[in-house]
């Protein structure tokens, strides 16, 4: 079954509203610091690509094995990732 984009959003917007009432339900904002995948990330539940990170684990599943090649499995590195998004 194949979602159109108009769908994904309106669900997408649908699941960001239930997870920010019941963060807020427990005093908790839509700014987390989360681990996924072996990598610490500071994200903004607002933002659709951030809000994908916190239920899925990740984005751009090639950009996520360059950080982890780059770093070679070193606690305590960081990378900035600044893109168009």
């Amino acid at each position: 079954m194949k979602i159109d984009t108009r769908h994904k959003i309106k669900l997408a917007s649908i699941a960001y509203r239930i997870v920010s009432l019941v963060r807020r339900s427990f005093g908790k904002s839509d700014d987390v610091i989360i681990k996924r995948g072996g990598i610490l990330w500071d994200i903004d539940l607002h933002e659709g690509i951030d809000f994908s990170i916190f239920l899925l684990g990740g984005f751009e599943p090639r950009t996520l094995k360059l950080y982890k090649k780059l770093l070679g499995g070193r606690d305590g590195e960081i990378v900035i990732d600044i893109g168009a998004n």
